[in-house]
């Protein structure tokens, strides 16, 4: 797959790579999924994120290719 990501501020083009991508097992990588909801600012119920996320959605690991 090839990413793209765009600066918050301008939009502009910051890095550009291929990357594997990978389902990720929420059970198993429990703390890594906390991580990404912890940074979720502005999420609706942000108290049980975690927990609607595993229910309703599915985690996507992009591991760089070189």
């Amino acid at each position: 797959m090839h990413v793209t990501l765009r600066s918050k501020d301008n939009g502009a083009r910051l890095v550009e790579f291929e990357a594997a991508v990978a389902a990720v097992d929420q059970a198993a990588a429990a703390e890594a999924v906390a991580v990404l909801a912890k940074e979720r600012l502005n999420a609706r119920d942000s108290e049980h994120l975690t927990e609607r996320w595993a229910r309703e959605s599915t985690v996507w690991r992009l591991t760089p290719e070189r």
